[in-house]
């Protein structure tokens, strides 16, 4: 929660991995508001020392673009509060101090933003030296 409008790097990001994961990062942002992640896992034993995680979501946010609108009257601005939602299925395989390979699909629920797309796939790759 802000206590005056704050400038854009300082305010929450929505969407992406870890955000509101049916949205593309940077979607939209906010002074005030909410977000949740709740997730179901499925915790597999896989390979030697490999683990696969498997995953369903819900993800949820909700908040206001501008603490005072007032002060950016000039703004095009059709309305001050944002919210967003979105479920989903992921798929993580991974080693402890080695390697993660995670995947994900997440599809937007609820009012979706204009010209946003109907899903959002995910995939990283990271290994530890």
């Amino acid at each position: 929660m802000a206590d005056r409008n704050i400038s854009s790097n300082q305010k929450m990001l929505l969407g992406g991995t870890n955000g509101v994961r049916g949205y593309r990062t940077g979607v939209a942002s906010i002074s005030d508001g909410i977000l949740s992640q709740i997730n179901l896992k499925h915790y597999q034993p896989l390979l030697q020392d490999s683990l696969l995680v498997s995953s369903l979501f819900y993800d949820f946010s909700a908040g206001k673009k501008y603490h005072k609108i007032q002060a950016y009257e000039q703004r095009p601005e059709q309305h001050n509060h944002i919210k967003l939602q979105s479920v989903g299925a992921g798929l993580q395989l991974f080693s402890p101090n080695n390697y993660s390979l995670s995947f994900y699909y997440a599809k937007p629920i609820g009012a979706r933003l204009e010209k946003e797309k109907e899903h959002q796939i995910g995939l990283s790759l990271l290994k530890l030296f």
